[in-house]
Parts: structure tokens; C-alpha cells; sequence
């Protein structure tokens, strides 16, 4: 298949980097490295034969081959070079008990949120109205330039996911790998935070918690199966931490160049990058300012130079239809606080925490009401407008359980909040709690003064989105790179509470493991002393046994495993309860045809499908699209695809925004079909009289 030419791309430079970038040892950062490359390569031949409309299969085809046959006459030709500086082989430790269980656990997490992103049909809300409709626009454009759009996001969001997307349907022709860019970016993330918690000192056990700890957030998990950007950012933003990292200790040009096509990605995939990214480039500057300012001032220029270009023709197109290189001001100032305060920052950093308690339903609407009414009283309005998305007024979310006596572990999460825009992550939140306890309380034994900085860091990426975005329903998934990039430190709070120092676990072989054994041994005959009525358990005797009992309780092993065990658990329930993609209910996505798990929505099946199938029927290959922007436009595609391929055309008219410029060139069509309420019988669009002859309650249709 066409489509994985982009995997062998990935391959292709992770295997020539050590050869190049001599001192990247660490197979992760090769990793990130080779994904960094390959997804500059994506966008820069995007736009190159985007100015030529050459964005179809076959030229795609030959441009990826090309690329690859480039790479591996390079590694051909350097071999020498790759043996001589390739990384050294090391004897890996044998695995203990406790590091076997965390790795099982973490692949079966991510192999499970594989097969549901490879089987279910994308259907997320905003991917129905802007992310997937984009990419169907470009796909039939053969380029990326704007066109008409009722819906400005199609043209003004950052788009690296959706050029991704646009590459996996133009090669494969299918949507069927769509989802499967988030999955990745999950496994990105994943990598990402345990190269991170070894940078600080970690131990093996250690970094696989802090993986787990990423493979097991709800959000995450929801997030993985969709085609939304906020784990491709999450990736991004996770990447470029671990290269800034990576830069402080080895001030060299080629981090300079990873970290600048790092920095140009994250922005260009979603806009709030750039409040991740700020606090990233600050640290950087503060502990390397003795160098990157005289010394090593050119890797500045680099990374500048490297995310402007990326993000450079995007920049311009925005700003020749919107005047801004960011989209026009009224899309961006729904989401942006309209003062920026102390007393703003603290009440949505209270009101995004408390967005991922996820309460009983009647605790959630009791505990809200509660609040506002306490808040009234200090003259505080829970839901100030000016720090809440228009239209919306602040409770914490609510769920419900459903149980099933047929499978015990069938637990079904329902409610608003049980969703990928919406649903929070309470245990983790706990756990962070935890954490940071655990460094308040053991600041003085920290020897590595990194971690405290990093902690300073991260906290601060959520003091600048309270501060500067407006509190809103969908915030959980706005703040999935800061829940991702808390695992390296969450981890080591966990290891400094309960080793006081000390690893986690050790290898099978290892003098401590033979020791932590036999303890268990010891422990064990105990428990059995107690059941001897002939020999009974003097004074001593007891005590030593309870001693025992609380050092195995409260030892960093079983501390990590039981809270392994916790997240696990509690991460089952997640694969049953999502709403879009259910893999066990009555409908689901093994048993359900692809293009209704895309329609979804039962109000706008029937209408959708009879609406395309009386255009069909008058053999209309050429359809103009009439929408408000918020009526869900990617299965219209879905549906006309599905009978003709390729070969008709759909283009957005009677456009009332400033899209509606954009001259569409030899474009007459044979039928309307409009899905904006409100619209009257008859319909002019260039000189040309359409007149209704099918109204449906969603969809209606046109002919002239």
C-alpha cells in the first residue's frame, strides 16, 4: 500500500541519523529526531507542489519514493561512517518482576487503542465540521490554497495535522488510516516522556511509569481514536521538551536544527503552542544564556529561520484573506480572555483543575451549585463572562455508571463530560497531587536541582493558558500536553516519597532483588504463623510481622504497582464507555458499516443519505455546498465518494464571510444542497434561479 512509504520515510532517517547527528545516542531521541525530519519533508512538499496543483497520487507516490531512494543511497554511501559512529550496543539488565508488568500493560494499552483507531471511522464533532472537510477541499483541489468557506476554521486553523491526513487519504484513497496519526502521536508522547524521566535520573521501572501514566490518561485514550490535532501537539510539544533538554547538555548544531523543526510543527499544528512552547524557550535561554547568546547565537538564527519557514506560507495566506497571520481577530477572540488578570488567571486555574474531578452527576450539580452560591456571596461569579466562552456557564462535569451483569468489567461512563472534547482525568489529577507532596516534603534531599526547575516549568504552561484562554467545556483536551508532560516528574515524586532515594526495582539478579525476595519469603512464613493455634505469635513476634507488613506495603515497588494497578483499572472502563466508538454496545464499530459510524448522528442519517441519493439520481456530479459553518459538512464527501470516487465536485457557495471572495473558477452546478436552516424556496447563484424540489428537516435540495 502507497501509504507506507510515510513509515519507511521515518525509518529511513532513524536509521541515517546516527551517522549524521553523532552524539544522539539515545534510541528516542533518534526517534523524535527521524519524526521531526520527516514531518518538516511532509509540510515542505506540501506547499512545493501545492503552488502547482500537484497534489495527487501519483505524483505523491513519486516524490515519497524519491525522498526514500535519496535517504538510502545516503546510508549506502555512508555505512562506514554509521558503523564507526553508530551507538554502541549495551548489555540491557534483565527486566524485573514489577518493569515486566508495567512494559506488558502499556503495550497492550496502546495495541487496544491501535485496533480501534485502525477500525472505527473518524466522527468527531470538529473533524466533522472543519478538520476532515478541509482536507476533502484540498484532496479535490489538489492544493492547499484557501477557497470559499463557511466555516473559517477550514482555512485560518494551523493545519500540519490535517496535511498529514491530506497525504493518508490522497495515497491510500481511503479515510481508514486517519485516526491512526493521533495513535502515533501517542506513542511519540509516550517515548517522549520516559527519555525524559532517564534525562533526570530515573531508573528503567521509573520511566515505564511514567509511560503508563501517559498510556493510561483518559483523555489520552479518547484522543488517540480521533482525528483532532491535540495529541499531534501533545507529541510535538513533549518532543521539543526532550531536545531542549537535549540542547542544554550538548550545545551542538544539530539539536539547534531538530529543536527549530520541533518548534515550527508544534505551531504549526494549534495555536496554543504557543503558550506550551513559551515556557520551553525560556528555559531554554536561562541555562544556556552564558553561550546561545555570544558562542552559539547562529543556532538562534537556525531555529528561528527553521520554524518561520515552516510556518512562513501558512502566515501569508492568512494574512492576505484575514490581515493577520493568525486568522482573523473575531474567530481567535472568542477563546482569549478579555482581560488579563491575577483574579482571572486564579479563577480559570481553579475551574480548569476542577473541569477533571469528574463527579457523580447529583454530587457534580449539588457541588457547583454550592460553589456559585458561596462565590456569590464574596461577589464572585463562578461563570464571569469575561473569562467564559460565549454561551456557556461552568459546572463540574458529571457522569453516570452504568453496570452490566453479563461482563463484570462492563462499566459505561455516560453524561456530557464522558467524551474526547470533554472528559477529565481525575485519578491522574491525584496522583499529581501526590507528587507534588511529594517534593514539598522532600525539597531538601533533592539533589537534582532539574527536576525543580522542570516542575517550575510545567506548572507554568497552566498559569499562562488560565491566564490568557477563556475557561470553556472542551478545556480537558486543551490541556492534554500539560497532563502528558507532568508523568516524568510525577513519577520521580512517587520514587523520592517512597525510595527516600533509593531505585524502584532492581534487576532478577541483583543482590537487592535477592533481597527483596527473600523478604517476601519471610513475610509470607509469617502470615502463616498466624494461623498456627499450636504455636502461638508471642508479643515480638507480632510486631515484626506488622513491621514487615508496612515496610511491603509502603515500599517503592509495591507503591508503584499498586498505583499502576489503580490507573489500569480504572482505564478499562474507558475502552467501553466512548460514546463515538463503542466497541461492545448494541451498535459498534465492528458491527456497524463505516459510513454510519461516521453518521453517527441519527438526525441527519436518513436526511443525509436521501439528499445525496436524489442527486445521484439526476447524475449531478457537480454540487454547491450552502452551510452556516456549523452543521457537519466531511459526510456530504462521505457519502458522494462512497458512489462515485473521485468524479464529481463540490465547492461552498453563496458564502457570507470574507472566504466568499474567493473566486471559484469553472464551477456550474447542477444542484444545491443546502443543510443551513431557514432558506427559501428559491435560490440565485450566478444569474442562475435554483429552486427547492426536496426539503428534508437537515438537508434540502436544489435544482435550477
Amino acid at each position: 500500500m502507497l501509504i507506507l512509504l510515510l513509515p519507511v520515510l521515518w525509518l529511513m532517517f532513524y536509521i541515517l541519523i546516527p551517522s549524521v547527528f553523532k552524539q544522539m545516542g539515545d534510541w528516542r531521541l533518534r526517534l523524535i529526531a527521524a519524526a521531526a525530519l520527516s514531518g518538516g519533508c511532509l509540510v515542505l512538499l506540501t506547499e512545493v507542489l501545492s503552488l502547482f496543483q500537484l497534489l495527487t497520487q501519483s505524483i505523491l507516490f513519486v516524490s515519497w519514493l524519491g525522498v526514500i531512494l535519496i535517504l538510502g543511497a545516503v546510508i549506502v554511501l555512508r555505512r562506514k561512517s554509521y558503523i564507526n559512529t553508530g551507538v554502541a550496543s549495551h548489555k540491557a539488565s534483565k527486566f524485573s518482576l514489577l518493569e515486566i508488568v508495567l512494559l506488558s500493560a502499556i503495550l497492550i494499552l496502546v495495541l487496544a487503542t491501535g485496533i480501534i483507531s485502525y477500525v472505527a471511522a473518524p466522527n468527531n464533532w470538529d473533524s466533522m465540521l472543519y478538520h476532515l472537510a478541509r482536507v476533502a477541499h484540498w484532496q479535490q483541489n489538489h492544493s492547499v490554497e484557501f477557497f470559499p468557506a463557511h466555516n473559517l476554521k477550514q482555512l485560518a486553523f494551523s493545519p500540519f495535522a490535517e496535511y498529514t491526513l491530506l497525504h493518508f487519504h490522497v495515497l491510500s484513497g481511503t479515510d481508514q488510516f486517519d485516526n491512526l496519526l493521533q495513535w502515533w502521536a501517542m506513542i511519540i508522547s509516550i517515548i517522549g516522556v520516559s527519555y525524559l524521566a532517564k534525562r533526570m535520573g530515573a531508573p528503567r521501572s521509573v520511566q515505564l511509569f511514567s509511560a503508563l501514566f501517559v498510556a493510561t490518561l483518559p483523555m489520552g485514550i479518547f484522543q488517540s481514536s480521533t482525528t483532532q490535532n491535540d495529541y499531534v501537539l501533545s507529541a510535538w510539544v513533549v518532543s521539543l521538551v526532550c531536545f531542549g533538554f537535549a540542547y542544554i547538555e550538548e550545545q551542538n548544531i544539530y539539536n539547534a536544527l531538530i529543536f527549530g523543526i520541533l518548534l515550527g510543527l508544534a505551531i504549526f499544528t494549534k495555536a496554543t503552542a504557543y503558550i506550551y512552547c513559551f515556557p520551553v524557550l525560556l528555559g531554554l535561554a536561562y541555562f544556556a544564556r552564558k553561550t546561545i547568546f555570544f558562542k552559539k547565537f547562529p543556532h538562534v538564527l537556525l531555529i528561528v529561520f527553521l520554524a518561520a519557514c515552516l510556518n512562513l506560507p501558512f502566515w501569508l495566506r492568512n494574512f492576505n484573506l484575514f490581515g493577520n497571520p493568525l486568522g482573523p481577530n473575531d474567530l481567535s477572540s472568542l477563546h482569549v480572555n478579555e482581560q488579563f488578570s491575577l483574579f482571572g488567571t486564579g479563577l480559570n486555574l481553579f475551574r480548569n483543575l476542577g473541569s477533571n474531578l469528574m463527579l457523580p452527576a447529583v454530587w457534580a450539580d449539588q457541588l457547583t451549585d454550592g460553589l456559585a452560591a458561596f462565590l456569590g456571596t464574596l461577589k464572585i461569579n463562578l461563570s464571569d463572562p469575561r473569562y467564559t466562552f460565549p454561551g456557556y456557564q461552568y459546572s463540574l462535569p458529571g457522569f453516570v455508571y452504568e453496570y452490566t451483569s453479563v461482563y463484570p468489567l462492563h462499566v459505561v461512563i455516560r453524561g456530557p463530560s464522558a467524551s474526547e472534547d470533554t472528559i477529565g482525568n481525575p485519578l491522574h489529577l491525584l496522583v499529581i497531587c501526590l507528587a507534588l507532596l511529594s517534593f514539598i516534603v522532600n525539597r531538601k534531599k533533592i539533589v537534582e536541582k532539574d527536576w525543580l526547575f522542570y516542575v517550575a516549568f510545567w506548572f507554568s504552561m497552566l498559569v499562562l493558558i488560565s491566564g490568557y484562554l477563556r475557561w470553556q467545556q472542551f478545556i480537558n483536551r486543551l490541556l492534554l500536553p500539560w497532563f502528558i508532560l507532568a508523568a516524568p516528574f510525577v513519577s520521580m515524586g512517587i520514587y523520592y516519597l517512597f525510595a527516600s532515594g533509593r531505585f524502584l526495582a532492581e534487576p532478577r539478579g541483583s543482590d537487592s532483588y535477592q533481597q527483596q525476595k527473600f523478604s517476601i519469603t519471610v513475610f509470607l512464613g509469617r502470615v502463616r504463623d498466624l494461623f498456627r493455634i499450636h504455636k502461638p505469635m508471642t508479643r515480638r513476634d507480632w510486631i515484626n510481622s506488622i513491621s514487615l507488613l508496612l515496610k511491603k506495603i509502603f515500599s517503592p515497588g509495591f507503591m508503584l504497582l499498586l498505583i499502576s494497578a489503580l490507573l489500569i483499572v480504572c482505564a478499562i472502563p474507558l475502552f467501553y464507555s466512548n460514546p463515538t466508538k463503542p466497541i461492545w454496545q448494541d451498535w459498534n464499530i465492528f458491527n456497524t458499516p463505516r459510513i454510519w459510524v461516521t453518521l453517527r448522528r441519527l438526525d441527519l442519517r436518513s436526511d443525509y443519505t436521501a439528499a445525496t441519493d436524489y442527486i445521484i439520481e439526476q447524475n449531478c456530479h457537480s454540487i454547491g455546498l450552502v452551510g452556516s459553518g456549523e452543521e457537519w459538512e466531511y459526510p456530504v464527501w462521505v457519502l458522494f465518494r462512497n458512489k462515485w470516487g473521485d468524479s464529481f465536485r463540490i465547492e461552498n457557495v453563496l458564502v457570507e464571510n470574507v472566504s466568499g471572495e474567493i473566486k471559484i473558477s469553472g464551477f456550474d452546478p447542477c444542484a444545491l444542497l443546502v443543510i443551513r436552516p431557514g432558506e427559501p424556496d428559491k435560490i440565485s447563484y450566478n444569474n442562475v434561479v435554483y429552486v427547492r424540489v426536496l426539503d428534508l428537516e437537515n438537508a434540502d435540495v436544489y435544482l435550477p
